[in-house]
């Protein structure tokens, strides 16, 4: 694939993602609204496709219990809760994944008003609805841990991020195995990242990179390498530049190798930018965002 046909289509799915209303001839179809005791309000994130061809996802609150919920969607539009929290179980804010063994798994983020002890939880729950807690975040005293999106890698295990947490409040990168032992593999403190609000992806030698919304050189947030041993290398910092500033969704590889992804400040518009960077470091800014006031910018896909 030529760079710039490359671009051109990594561009295009930017511009449907962000102005639909300005496509000739696009529209959307409401399929379903959410209740506030039922399959729950607020989903904060995507939806998943499951092996039964539904479609499942999570709301950050209301349900049974209003705690959120995790719902399933029917390719016609037919919504319905399969699970519901507690407010002591914390709030789903993170789109799930589909497991290898086809289960959906996903993160709570904790910290309910008058809750102030529940740090985020990890979760497994089968497509007939039961819900099976893995592993609980243990308040440190540190600010809310706040589990980011799991992703499950080549040897099985999952591994993920938290915003905040560990040795210095800053965020933690952690591993997970099926059977719910949960291992804290490195610390950001500041200088290699802090605050990730996005999960981690692996690339084909094994490791995992992923991006963290401030620290670094200039404290707008940094991309970063890590080991599965849980050395963490600093690969670049953001700011001031096209870049862009603050980084808060998954990067993506593309079929050149390198990794893809988005600010949600800064650049020429103020508004973020789209960026590469190689796997050894090297970053570099490919197109200004239009300025915006709403929510940041998702994660990157690529048309095949």
């Amino acid at each position: 694939m030529t760079p710039r046909l490359f671009l051109s289509e990594l561009l295009s799915l930017l511009i449907i993602s962000f102005a639909p209303a300005q496509i000739p001839g696009s529209s959307y179809e409401i399929l379903a609204l959410g209740g506030t005791n039922g399959p729950g309000v607020r989903p904060l994130a995507g939806l998943v496709l499951g092996p039964d061809g539904n479609y499942y996802g999570t709301a950050s609150d209301g349900g049974a219990f209003g705690g959120g919920t995790v719902f399933k969607l029917t390719p016609p539009g037919e919504l319905s809760p399969l699970v519901s929290f507690s407010y002591e179980e914390g709030t789903p804010s993170e789109s799930l994944i589909v497991g290898s063994d086809g289960n959906l798994y996903g993160t709570t983020a904790g910290a309910f008003a008058g809750t102030p002890n529940s740090t985020g939880t990890i979760f497994r729950v089968t497509l007939a609805g039961q819900l099976t807690v893995l592993a609980t975040f243990v308040n440190t005293g540190a600010p809310v841990v706040a589990p980011q999106r799991l992703m499950e890698s080549s040897d099985g295990n999952f591994y993920g991020t938290t915003a905040a947490g560990g040795v210095q409040g800053k965020g933690q990168v952690f591993r997970l195995t099926k059977d719910g032992t949960l291992t804290v593999l490195a610390d950001f403190t500041g200088s290699n990242g802090a605050a990730p609000q996005a999960g981690l992806i692996e690339v084909a030698h094994g490791n995992l990179y992923g991006t963290t919304s401030i620290g670094g050189t200039n404290n707008n947030g940094t991309v970063f390498r890590v080991t599965k041993a849980g050395v963490i290398t600093l690969l670049a910092s953001f700011g001031p530049g096209d870049s862009g500033l603050f980084p808060q969704t998954e990067l993506t590889q593309g079929p050149d190798g390198n990794l893809y992804g988005v600010t949600s400040s800064g650049a020429a518009n103020f508004g973020g930018a789209v960026f590469r960077i190689t796997l050894g470091g090297n970053l570099s800014a490919l197109a200004p965002l239009p300025q915006s006031n709403v929510a940041a910018p998702g994660p990157l896909v690529f048309r095949r």
